[in-house]
């Protein structure tokens, strides 16, 4: 009777759990700044040759999210893996991007560019964060984020360099009056080309103000979009990406080396 006894609560021990190894789910996203899913249409022009040929342009969905130190995650290297799961399709891995911004040295994103296909807008997306804590534990975050209506901007087309005594002139048409529409935006952003998203300028419009330069300007009656850009960035040393937005739900980007001056 004593073996019995000694058999059955050996045997309810085997069926415990070792809760030293299991992940610990975190009560709140802290380390999930932000994510996001949209339409992007990119023509990576140039990018592609700095990259020894590789270019990917097209239509795509674009999964997003940033990544935060902080709490128990000291540093980006603890972070094993950022997920997005979408019901049914399943789970797909998104890919670090690390980039540095003039205010902001190191930033992490986790990105991943799909098909866009219906559902990819539809439903929700849970983004999982999975990282090794200064605990020594894994853990894990779940930020879950409904699909947004998508917007189609149309390509950047039209696009003309031009040289003033001083400067690069960039110009496009545009898809909109940003003054008038409040969702509309255009963007130029410059970068060294290796590694591409190391972001030295930020240049935003007029209509919003900010920005690294002076801020480019948007004619109604032509429907152009103008930028300057300081002759300093010609050459093969820098990448230059234009971009025009509707709102949070779709974007269109287009990259160009400039000549040297």
């Amino acid at each position: 009777m004593k073996k019995a006894v000694i058999v059955i609560i050996f045997g309810i021990m085997l069926l415990i759990p070792s809760y030293s190894d299991a992940i610990i789910i975190d009560s709140a996203p802290t380390n999930i700044a932000f994510v996001n899913g949209f339409y992007e249409h990119r023509d990576d022009g140039y990018l592609g040759i700095v990259n020894g040929g590789y270019h990917q342009s097209g239509d795509y969905f674009h999964l997003q999210s940033q990544i935060v130190t902080g709490g128990l995650l000291a540093s980006f290297d603890d972070v094993i893996s950022v997920q997005a799961y979408h019901w049914p399709q399943g789970a797909y891995g998104l890919l670090e991007n690390r980039s540095s911004w003039p205010n902001d040295p190191e930033v992490s994103f986790w990105t991943l560019r799909l098909r866009p296909y219906a559902w990819t807008f539809e439903g929700k997306w849970r983004f999982i964060l999975r990282y090794t804590g200064t605990d020594g534990e894994e853990h894990k975050q779940i930020l879950i984020f409904s699909a947004l209506q998508p917007a189609f901007p149309a390509p950047i087309s039209h696009v003309t360099v031009t040289k003033s005594a001083d400067a690069f002139v960039i110009s496009w048409s545009g898809i909109g009056d940003p003054a008038a529409q409040g969702n509309i935006d255009y963007r130029v952003l410059i970068s060294e080309a290796a590694p591409p998203g190391n972001w030295i300028e930020d240049i935003r419009g007029d209509w919003i103000g900010g920005g690294t330069l002076p801020p480019g300007t948007y004619d109604a009656a032509l429907n152009k979009v103008t930028f300057t850009i300081p002759k300093v960035y010609g050459g093969q040393d820098y990448l230059i990406r234009i971009g025009q937005n509707i709102g949070q739900m779709g974007r269109a980007l287009f990259y160009l080396v400039l000549p040297l001056f």
